[in-house]
């Protein structure tokens, strides 16, 4: 994940150097955290927002319980209620 745009390392560096004190520097981090994550969930979902529903379904699927359900669905703009609601119906599929 070393491929950021020269924009985005730019914008952090300011970020950076703008921090006053220890919680600006943590709420720095955090969001520096979260975009990675964001990354890391795209890449390793292979899709995108304007994918096909039921391939950001099945991807969600196969990453559950390596990131959080809901920071995954919000990456891939899908409502949470929808997956759990897919998730059910394969475990219920599973049953017969």
């Amino acid at each position: 994940m070393e491929n950021y745009t020269k924009e985005f390392k730019m914008q952090v560096v300011s970020e950076y150097n703008q921090c006053k004190d220890i919680g600006d520097y943590i709420r720095l981090q955090n969001k520096y955290d979260k975009k990675l994550r964001e990354f890391e969930i795209i890449e390793k979902a292979h899709c995108f927002k304007d994918s096909p529903r039921q391939q950001k379904l099945e991807a969600i699927e196969s990453l559950f319980g390596q990131y959080p359900t809901k920071e995954m669905c919000r990456v891939l703009a899908l409502p949470t209620g929808t997956f759990y609601n897919y998730r059910k119906s394969r475990l219920v599929e599973t049953q017969y």
